[in-house]
């Protein structure tokens, strides 16, 4: 990036052919634009873009790492929105031979919780 303070480094956006990006997916609506005004408050004119073939199952896999793994705690709302995405996508994201059995497990590993979270949330009554 250029005229960039150090301070205000932004990791770069993946955009994919569909037009979907891993911060489209990740990112509430709320939260994009408050981001993108504290770029440009820190100074920053250009924003680092790597384009991605890539499906939309990919960028949601790579969501649910980024949002797995970002440092802050989530909460119990964050992880029951990942799994119902997950389960919205199953078709795209779970193995076409994968046991009904073997879900949780798969859930769980996709959306970065334990695998009685993801039992929990089978056993719920949204996946039925």
């Amino acid at each position: 990036m250029s005229n960039t303070p150090e301070s205000a480094v932004q990791p770069a956006t993946y955009i994919l052919p569909d037009g979907f990006t891993v911060q489209d997916l990740a990112a509430p609506d709320y939260v994009r634009p408050l981001a993108e005004a504290a770029a440009r408050r820190n100074g920053a004119t250009e924003v680092d873009a790597v384009v991605v073939n890539a499906s939309r199952a990919d960028a949601l896999r790579a969501a649910l790492k980024a949002n797995a793994v970002h440092g802050l705690r989530r909460t119990n709302a964050d992880k029951r929105h990942a799994m119902e995405m997950v389960w919205e996508s199953r078709a795209a994201l779970f193995p076409a031979d994968l046991k009904e059995c073997h879900y949780a497990t798969t859930l769980g590993e996709l959306c970065g919780v334990t695998r009685p979270t993801a039992t929990a949330f089978l056993n719920s009554g949204f996946c039925k």
